[in-house]
């Protein structure tokens, strides 16, 4: 035993840091197998060797030459006391004070180097760099040897070294294969002060280590800020302060004039204040490059004889940042970033100007964006930037700023850790098994809803569940040394095979960018860059130049390749840089055997794998405002492209980008077009659901409903049609249930189905019929009733139907209705005549529907109309609608009437019966408000007009609703006929036509003589078509005048055939006598004179022609037309001799009227009346003479009276008086009585068809009222007067009136 604990204890103290691990696990096995004297020898033999590892390396231990000049060395005494009695030190010293470069060495003269290595970290690589390069220096040792440095791919150590600086983040991914770090023996954390992640995470875990490494020495190094906290952190560890090398820092407060935004002005009265005090070294600090840049300009324009002007960035290659460093005889202006606060040491520094901003990385947990703000620094900052001069001489620092903005900010600059995304640092705390981030003991625990956003940013990569546990793919991700989101997109690019493209985008985005777009040249820059800019895409940018940079590297020398990149504005360290992360991870890659793909990836695969990594960096123009270009991405946020990106003057549909910055707006930087359907297939984990508008669908027998699918509120996919029975299996019921059973929208053969379906039916077309809604049960009832008899798990028709085939017929008979179950009150049902289901009219059948519905449009009556139909009915065929309504609709006419009118008609319902009665007795089917009309006059003497019939005000289902249709297909519903008419009118006639018209059994043409036998006036057709097959048409045929021959026509109307027949049967008679018609020709007497009077409106053919047909229609058709061959030939045989006579008397007569036309329209041109009156004459001669005047139904007797009319004219004129009170009464008589005839003429009102006798006995008794008004003494045709008009005009409009 006592051995053993020997083993132990020469391990822990003499062994080498490296080698412990495996030598007390040796010590563990040797002490299970105890007689195993191969195993104590090979334990033993290794303990030796790593004791003289250990004393060689004491013997080869490098001399340390501590400075000094530097106050660290009046310290080195108390720190090397305190070191060695501590296991924890927290050193505080200023800035100047030599700490970072003495402390390491003095770890080395303690022998804290002999054992292990002294790790150093930095939180800077550049810083890491140059420290390591000063310690190098003053130990006379190369890089790499006895010193060296570990920075992200770049190892520059041996295993033989004693210090080793890095950054922190490299020590800490050290812990995965080093738990207990045993490969140091001492940790230096210098510039703890920054509180970076790193630091925070690394203090976390060392503190947790430090009891099973009680030989670990860790020293925690700070500037003068708020060195109490890390003492109080490590167990109240001791604090020893060093004071800085400083002189005393005068400090200047001068505040920028309110125009002066950028400081500018500021700035140089500034530099000039310090140049009067003398030139030396300026450091200034500002927030940003932009700021840098500008600021260079404007002072190099100003001092550039003065001071040599030098930018100072973090982004600034390393050549750049070397002239920092260098030797220099001309004065200085260094214009820095914070870089310059802790990191770096400027030399020569004497004076420092203060804008008191910088550009903090802080994230947002409510809009989960990384913002770069300017803010305030703290007052930490500015002191360690105000310390920054007065290093080798008293110095100036002007803060453009008040004091008093100076004691009012805050203390300390908050840590990183509590202004950033956590999912890297929850990823790596699984990895190194540490507790869950919530209990891991920081130095300043990060809020909790920063916590929370690093675990949803994780879900979001598919890292965790979402109860926040680590998936396998989180622990992949963990596994490579870059950020979260890039390791998933590498893993996405394996899976999609396209691992090869997508590790170079990651490689580039993992690093600083590495093109130079500097104001100075930047419009060059981007002319270069161009070339590898693909339009669509930001990152195939990265694929393009890295195949650019291979071909360079092939083609030029070593020293030529560096010079191309500079050409090309490319920064050929971060190329080099690029590269090698590149090659790093491809070697970690393979060692995890992913495989690359040998052939080009498909792009769309490749944006694919990379949106695995910015799900939620999606956004969409929706296209209303393209001039600012404005998107909408997630979380109810509008960005914009930034400037620098290949897509920022395109407005693509949708686009995802690798990063959301926010500056003076929200930019998205790194932007590629995006297929919405990538994040369907493969975000579904962020897919956030909205169902709406359930609804039935019979055909499918399911209720569906429509999804919107969102990702953080912006709607990815809208109005998709889904199965609501998986998202709501109850709603679906009840909607299944209600809409399929008790509505019967269900296409099904069940036959209890089907049979309760007849018996609802039937009963409901009852309650339609009659209006009422009280012979069913209701509809609630009936859900009821289906409710109780389904099982819960009936929700569509594939449920129904298979647990209908599984049940037993005992219990699916249970869902059979009967009548007694069914019908809440028994009425007498109609016999079919006042309700009938179908509606005879003009020799057509037609169906008719009812719907007993008030809150419908189409309440009441409908009737049923093929296309191939329309045109031939008129809407007042369907007022009478049918028996069953007929008297109630009676009823709601009479209430429609005007009260004064109404009133003769009270009680309402007695005239009402009495009227239906006087119908029904009389059998009268004409026109239905002419026939009340009548009914109501002699019954009460009581004059109604037609246009006191409110039918605006009668109950919808009072009026009949048209159903328009063509091969079962409904085409439009309406309660107007006319615009049914007027908008299919056309397409029913082509249907019409097409029905009959070229039927050559039906149609003739060619026709001169009578040799069709019988004429019939209606043929009956079959429909053809599958819908409407054995529909029958009722046509009309007519005889139709083609000029040198007829042809047999049919019609949809009577109407229609009758304006075509009579002219056809005229022209027939014309064609058989021909020989006759060539004398006329000849021969009409005054043919000539009477052309030539005529010449002015038609030609003297048209004339000869409009004489001989007026001929033949007075002579032959003045009586019953023919309507065989046997009359068509008495109709020739018995007016031929006389057709000659009449012609030539018609010709006569003709002259006459023409040439008392001239002599009137003669005096109306050179008379001297008023505009009124000669507008008036006018328009009387245009409508008595005019082109085809003989031919329009013009009797012999009304054309007689034509020269009479002419005359009275020529009189009218020339006994017109100006002024005369009797002549302007009579001519505003004419007028009214002349606007009342067009009215009634022109109307198209169903209610308003006068009675054509009648009103062409009106529009002869007004040309007979204008003599009796202006041409006396000149005799009337009949007694004409004022009143006699009035009553005239009264019996068309109300007919029945007696005159």
């Amino acid at each position: 035993m006592s051995h053993q604990l020997s083993f132990e204890k020469q391990i822990l103290q003499h062994c080498y840091g490296t080698d412990r691990a495996k030598l007390l696990q040796l010590l563990k096995k040797s002490r299970r197998f105890k007689n195993d004297e191969k195993l104590r020898k090979t334990l033993t033999s290794l303990i030796s060797a790593s004791a003289e590892k250990v004393a060689a390396r004491q013997q080869q231990r490098p001399k340390s030459q501590l400075d000094q000049s530097l106050p660290f060395y009046d310290h080195q005494q108390e720190l090397a006391e305190a070191i060695a009695t501590n296991q924890v030190t927290i050193v505080c010293g200023e800035t100047g004070s030599g700490k970072t470069t003495q402390l390491p060495q003095l770890c080395i003269d303690l022998g804290l180097a002999d054992l292990g290595m002294i790790g150093h970290t930095q939180p800077r690589r550049i810083a890491a760099q140059s420290v390591c390069n000063r310690i190098a220096e003053e130990l006379k040792s190369e890089v790499g040897a006895a010193v060296g440095y570990k920075i992200r791919f770049g190892d520059h150590t041996s295993s033989k070294g004693y210090i080793k600086l890095m950054t922190d983040g490299i020590l800490l991914a050290e812990v995965q294969n080093d738990r207990l770090l045993n490969q140091y023996s001492t940790i230096i954390i210098d510039e703890a002060h920054e509180r970076s992640l790193n630091i925070d995470l690394l203090l976390g875990y060392i503190k947790q280590i430090l009891p099973k490494r009680p030989d670990l020495k860790v020293i925690v190094t700070s500037a003068t800020i708020d060195p109490e906290r890390f003492s109080n952190y490590f167990n109240q560890a001791p604090i020893l302060n060093i004071s800085g090398r400083t002189f005393p820092v005068e400090m200047r407060y001068r505040v920028p004039a309110q125009d002066d935004r950028d400081y500018s002005q500021a700035l140089v009265e500034a530099v000039e204040e310090l140049t009067q005090a003398g030139k030396e070294d300026i450091l200034v600090f500002f927030s940003g490059e932009r700021q840098i840049r500008e600021a260079a300009d404007k002072l190099s324009k100003i001092f550039h004889q003065d001071y040599d002007i030098l930018p100072l960035y973090s982004r600034l290659s390393q050549g750049d940042q070397q002239r920092i460093f260098q030797r220099h005889t001309k004065k200085r202006i260094v214009l820095a970033t914070n870089v310059a606060e802790t990191s770096l040491t400027v030399p020569g520094i004497r004076y420092v100007i203060d804008t008191g901003l910088a550009r903090l990385s802080r994230y947002s947990w409510r809009s989960r964006i990384q913002r770069l703000p300017i803010e305030k620094i703290s007052q930490a900052s500015a002191n360690q930037r105000s310390g920054r001069c007065g290093r080798t001489a008293p110095g100036i620092c002007i803060r453009l700023y008040e004091e008093e903005d100076f004691n009012s900010r805050a203390e300390f600059t908050e840590p990183e850790i509590l202004r950033t995304n956590l999912a890297s640092v929850i990823l790596q705390m699984d990895g190194l098994n540490l507790s869950s981030i919530n209990a891991f003991d920081f130095v300043e625990s990060p809020d909790s809803r920063l916590v929370n956003d690093g675990y949803r940013l994780l879900f979001e990569l598919q890292a965790t569940d979402k109860d926040d546990q680590i998936l396998t793919l989180g622990r992949e991700i963990a596994s490579l040394p870059v950020d979260p989101r890039l390791a998933a997109m590498l893993i996405r690019g394996q899976q999609l095979d396209c691992l090869s493209e997508v590790l170079v985008i990651v490689s580039a985005l993992s690093i600083q960018d590495p093109r130079d777009s500097s104001v100075d040249n930047r419009q060059a820059a981007q002319q270069k860059h161009a070339v590898w800019q693909d339009e669509h895409s930001d990152f195939l940018f990265w694929i393009n130049l890295w195949a650019e940079l291979k071909q360079q590297q092939t083609d030029l020398s070593r020293n030529q390749f560096p010079k191309w990149c500079k050409k090309q504005f490319l920064s050929y360290p971060r190329i080099r840089e690029w590269q090698d992360i590149h090659s790093q991870l491809k070697q970690q890659l393979k060692q995890g055997k992913s495989k690359f793909n040998t052939t080009e990836s498909d792009p769309d695969l490749i944006h694919r794998a990379i949106f695995a990594g910015i799900p939620s960096h999606i956004a969409s123009f929706d296209g209303t405002d393209t001039a600012k270009k404005q998107f909408q991405a997630t979380r109810d946020r509008q960005l914009l492209i930034f400037p620098g990106s290949g897509l920022a003057r395109k407005t693509p549909k949708w686009i995802m980008a690798f990063s959301l910055i926010e500056t003076t707006r929200l930019f998205a930087h790194g932007v590629a077009r995006f297929n919405t359907q990538w994040a369907m297939q493969d975000a579904v984990h962020l897919h956030q659901y909205e169902h709406y508008d359930p609804h039935w669908q019979a055909r499918q027998g399911r209720v569906a409903a429509f999804r919107n699918t969102r990702i953080y509120g912006l709607l990815i996919e809208g109005g998709k049609r889904v199965n609501f029975a998986a998202i709501d299996p109850v709603q679906a019921r009840e909607l299944f249930i209600q809409r399929a059973l008790v509505e019967g929208d269900y296409r099904t053969t069940n036959p209890v189905v089907r049979a309760n379906r007849q018996l609802i039916d039937h009963y409901q077309k009852l309650e339609d019929k009659h209006r009422r809604r009280d012979i069913l049960i209701s509809d609630l009832q009936l859900f009821q009733f289906y409710n109780a008899q389904l099982p819960p798990k009936i929700v569509d028709a594939p449920s129904f139907e298979a647990w209908f085939k599984q049940e037993p017929k005992a219990t699916t008979d249970l869902l059979l209705l009967t009548e007694d179950s069914l019908v809440e009150q028994v009425i007498d049902e109609d016999d079919g005549t006042g309700f009938p289901t179908e509606l005879n009219l003009r020799d057509q059948v037609l169906q008719l529907d009812y719907v007993f519905d008030p809150a419908s449009e189409f309440d009441g009556v409908t009737v049923r109309i093929p296309l191939v139909l329309l045109n031939q009915f008129q809407s007042s065929d369907f007022d009478w609608l049918v028996p069953g309504l007929l008297k109630k609709k009676i009823e709601g006419l009479l209430r429609s009437l005007p009260r004064l009118i109404r009133k003769n008609f009270i009680p309402v319902s007695d005239f009402s019966n009495a009227c239906f009665a006087r119908i029904v007795d009389s059998g009268s089917k004409g026109n239905l408000y002419q026939t009340l009309q009548e009914s109501l006059h002699r019954m009460t003497g009581v004059q109604v007009k037609r246009s006191d019939w409110q039918l605006h005000q009668l109950d919808s289902h009072f009026q009949m609703h048209y159903w328009l249709e063509d091969r079962g297909d409904c085409l439009a519903q309406s309660h107007s006929l006319e615009a049914l008419q007027e908008k299919f009118g056309n397409q029913a006639n082509q249907h019409f036509e097409e029905q009959v018209q070229h039927d050559e059994t039906l149609t003739q043409s060619g026709l001169t003589n009578w040799d069709f036998g019988d004429w019939r006036s209606t043929v009956e057709i079959q429909q053809k078509g599958s819908a409407n097959q054995g529909q029958v048409i009722h046509s009309y045929p007519a005889l139709v005048d083609y000029e040198d021959s007829v042809a047999i026509e049919l019609y949809e109307t009577v109407s229609d055939a009758q304006f075509y027949h009579t002219t056809g049967i005229a022209r027939l008679i014309y064609l058989q006598l021909s020989q006759t018609i060539k004398y006329l020709r000849k021969n009409l007497p005054k043919i000539n004179q009477s052309a030539l009077m005529y010449s002015a409106i038609a030609s003297k053919a048209e004339l000869i022609e409009d004489l001989i047909l007026a001929s033949i229609f007075d002579c032959f058709l003045n009586g019953p037309l023919p309507d065989s061959d046997q009359s068509f030939a008495a109709c020739l045989a018995q007016n031929q001799n006389q057709f000659i006579d009449h012609a030539n008397k018609l010709a006569e007569l003709t002259h006459q009227v023409l040439i008392q036309y001239r002599a009137a329209m003669s005096a109306l041109a050179s008379a001297s009346i008023p505009a009124n009156h000669r507008s008036d004459i006018a328009e009387q001669c245009e409508n008595l003479v005019y082109d085809g005047f003989l031919r329009d139904d013009l009797s012999i007797a009304n054309l007689s009276r034509l020269p009479a009319y002419f005359q009275a004219i020529q009189k009218r004129i020339v006994n017109f008086k100006l002024g005369s009170t009797r002549i302007e009464e009579a001519h505003l008589l004419v007028r009214k009585f002349w606007a009342e005839y067009l009215q009634l003429s022109q109307s198209e009102s169903p209610l308003e068809q006068p009675d054509a006798t009648q009103l062409d006995q009106l529009r002869w008794m007004i040309e007979e009222f204008r003599i009796a008004s202006f041409a006396q003494p000149m005799k009337t045709k009949m007694p004409v007067s004022e009143k006699k008009l009035h009553t005239l005009i009264t019996s068309i409009k109300v007919p029945g009136q007696p005159r």
